[in-house]
């Protein structure tokens, strides 16, 4: 199981990437997405609508969320990161956004419950049971990874601050 972000040898730290469980279950997410789409009717056209705004805001996610969690593994080794300095800064700017970032979940939960109720009325099982994980998610985003990047923001800026408080 790979957890550090260092090169095999090199000692330079590597970009930061998107940790591989989130990764996978973002993948995932598209592919259920699009195939409730294809599904047809009312559930189909829900899950558009639904599409509208759920990709624009996991391709945000993905960049301002996910991928600096890929920091967590190295911060908590003591390991260098490639751009700690621009980390941070992301991060002050994900922090400054929560109000915007709380009207755009409430949007999405809207959305999910709405494709929920016509893929429950269409008696389509299988899009019922995405909706279920969509919710799960939204929740997961909301009292684990978003509170998790903004520690990690106040972890690396107590870092900093330790940092440039050592004697030379």
């Amino acid at each position: 199981m790979k957890h550090t972000n260092d090169e095999p040898g090199g000692g330079r730290p590597r970009p930061l990437e998107v940790p591989d469980p989130l990764r996978i279950d973002e993948a995932e997410i598209h592919q259920a997405l699009a195939q409730t789409t294809r599904s047809g009717g009312q559930t189909g056209r829900a899950a558009r609508a639904l599409s509208k705004l759920l990709l624009r805001h996991l391709a945000w996610e993905q960049e301002d969320v996910l991928q600096p969690l890929g920091a967590l593994w190295p911060v908590v080794h003591h390991e260098p990161l490639p751009d700690e300095a621009g980390l941070l800064a992301k991060l002050d700017r994900l922090k400054a956004n929560v109000p915007r970032l709380v009207r755009q979940h409430d949007a999405i939960v809207k959305a999910i419950q709405r494709l929920q109720a016509r893929a429950r009325a269409e008696g389509k099982l299988e899009a019922v049971g995405f909706t279920h994980r969509l919710l799960l998610r939204a929740w997961m985003d909301d009292v684990v990874f978003f509170p998790a990047v903004l520690l990690l923001g106040e972890c690396l800026r107590l870092r900093a601050q330790h940092t440039s408080r050592r004697p030379t």
